[in-house]
């Protein structure tokens, strides 16, 4: 007599490692889901073409569009009239020269600017990274508004902040 399970049994562990399987991936796309929109700062994710993939709940305060409004639409509509064209072209030459750098930082000290919805335009910071997905290259941009960025109060000397207490 065989200790082998039979082939009933062998067809139960497997739909048993797959139903954990989808259970677990599940979690995982649930808990990204919560990260993106826990972040603090806008986090906008576009395709190779420039259409906005993600758009998280940071972006949609900073910019003033819902993400239902930005999904599909072209990331150039979150910069000033005068910085489109510009950066059509330049995404597609980054695209097509090779270029292996995960991480790019843009706007520390250059005045990058970006533009919501009223027609505001402010100071920005990005951190762009590109990555691959399954349907080809990706890039997510991490973006801060550069003007709120404040350096630390430096510390009393007995060890207090200023103005606290």
């Amino acid at each position: 007599m065989s200790d082998q399970p039979g082939p009933i049994a062998r067809l139960m562990e497997i739909d048993a490692r797959e139903t954990a399987l989808l259970r677990r991936r599940g979690e995982v796309r649930s808990l990204a889901e919560a990260v993106i929109a826990a972040l603090p700062d806008a986090l906008v994710v576009i395709d190779r073409e420039g259409a906005v993939l993600v758009f998280n709940a940071a972006a949609e305060l900073m910019f003033g569009y819902a993400e239902a409004e930005m999904i599909g639409q072209p990331i150039e509509q979150l910069m000033p009239a005068g910085f489109r064209a510009a950066h059509v072209r330049d995404r597609a030459i980054y695209e097509s020269s090779g270029r292996t750098e995960r991480v790019l930082t843009m706007g520390v000290g250059l005045g990058l600017t970006a533009l919501r919805r009223d027609g505001d335009e402010f100071p920005v910071e990005i951190t762009l990274s590109r990555f691959v997905a399954p349907a080809g290259p990706c890039f997510l941009a991490l973006v801060r508004h550069a003007a709120r960025r404040t350096p630390q109060a430096p510390e009393d000397t007995d060890g207090s902040r200023p103005g606290v207490g």
